[in-house]
């Protein structure tokens, strides 16, 4: 009966999310062996209750910057093995270190109240976008000159090298630019070749122009 349910959720997941999600699938199969220890109704009952109400996703979007994501928090990994304790893996990321902290602190507090032991550690630094960024104006007008259009400027959420360090010079002003990724850190990611001849090209003369200044 179980497997049947599965099966027909597996059909509605599909319907619902297959577009964005192709390789979705939720399955269930019979153990051959009956040397496994099951949960029991009320601790089903709690760990639903705890995924269906865990912090997932998207948690603030920027006050400054309309429709971009300031801070989220990825419920990524849950293990439960037989004769194991369960194990959660969070990750909870934002363009502030201050935010990224204070929902960490909210996660922890709400997942102790099932009873569940916190340990927050390996937090990844952010990177606040700054508009009025000398090194930006000048890459900027660089990039008009070198091809006569004006480059996008693209605010992203994810982990960036700048964010760690600009946690250990916080002074520093630095941007990221390179040539155009796909896919980044997934089995699909790809370059695109053509773009990093024009990246190089434009590395070159920025170096150039920074050691006039």
């Amino acid at each position: 009966m179980l497997i049947e349910w599965v099966s027909n959720r597996n059909n509605q997941l599909g319907k619902l999310y297959g577009a964005s999600e192709p390789a979705l699938c939720l399955s269930a199969e019979k153990l051959m062996t009956e040397n496994y220890d099951a949960l029991s109704i009320k601790q089903s009952s709690d760990l639903l209750s705890l995924f269906a109400s865990h912090t997932n996703g998207v948690i603030k979007y920027s006050d400054a910057l309309p429709d971009i994501v300031e801070s989220s928090n990825n419920l990524g990994v849950i293990n439960l093995e037989t004769g194991q304790a369960l194990t959660l893996y969070n990750l909870c990321r934002s363009a502030s270190n201050e935010e990224r902290d204070a929902h960490a602190q909210r996660i922890s507090h709400y997942q102790q109240q099932f009873g569940l032991t916190v340990e927050i550690c390996g937090a990844y630094p952010g990177w606040q976008h700054d508009n009025e960024s000398l090194l930006l104006k000048q890459a900027l007008t660089l990039y008009q000159r070198l091809f006569a259009k004006r480059a996008v400027i693209q605010v992203i959420h994810a982990g960036l090298e700048c964010g760690l360090l600009s946690d250990v010079y916080p002074d520093c002003d630095m941007i990221s630019f390179g040539p155009t990724i796909t896919g980044a850190h997934s089995p699909r990611e790809q370059v695109n070749i053509k773009s990093v001849d024009k990246f190089w090209d434009y590395l070159a003369a920025f170096i150039a122009d920074l050691a006039k200044a």
